[in-house]
């Protein structure tokens, strides 16, 4: 959020003045894309630096898209219907967050299942895992069912950058094939 916010911010700057949508939602989308497809290099000994480094890039594109695609909505719509237009994107965008954090979820809970079953550790962890980290840290350091847990733990999170990072490089895909579509134009604002 802390990127985002600046980003979406110069991303409406530059789409006023230039009149073009496309280019912040394509290179909003590239970074998210690349950015996703780079937390997959995260494990357990990642320096603080790296993945840091990665968030800004994410961050940097969430913040592109989130305000161009607004502008874009309202350029593509038909005249009169611009309320419509603002009130759709909202709601999608809205439901496709409520989406990714159930895939998301799913996607985690089902990779560390998977690494779970195995390493033949029970399988029951994934399922509540976010009750089970208090549980881990209790167990004494250097442990190899420690280190077997925290890496099961990466695997799950690695099946959830994996889907983001798929959904990210489809939409820039998508995105390249949208038309301009001029924001010189009267809106009705009722």
């Amino acid at each position: 959020m802390l990127i985002a916010v600046p980003s979406s911010i110069v991303a409406g700057v530059f789409v006023t003045r230039t009149k073009n949508y496309r280019l912040p939602i394509w290179l909003g989308w590239m970074l998210t894309a690349v950015g996703s497809g780079l937390t997959l290099l995260f494990d357990t000994n990642t320096p603080t630096s790296e993945w840091v480094a990665i968030l800004v890039v994410i961050g940097f594109g969430h913040g592109a898209v989130l305000n161009a695609q607004s502008f874009a909505t309202q350029a593509m719509c038909k005249h009169g219907d611009e309320t419509l237009a603002a009130a759709m994107y909202a709601f999608t965008r809205q439901f496709g967050m409520a989406l990714g954090v159930g895939i998301g979820g799913s996607a985690f809970q089902n990779a560390m299942s998977l690494k779970l079953r195995q390493m033949n550790l029970p399988t029951e962890l994934a399922k509540d895992s976010e009750a089970y980290v208090a549980e881990l840290h209790k167990l004494p350091e250097g442990s190899t069912l420690k280190g077997q847990i925290f890496e099961a733990y990466v695997f799950g999170f690695r099946g959830v950058y994996l889907f983001f990072t798929c959904i990210s490089g489809l939409a820039f895909l998508l995105s390249l094939l949208m038309k301009h579509f001029d924001m010189d134009r009267e809106v009705d604002e009722q």
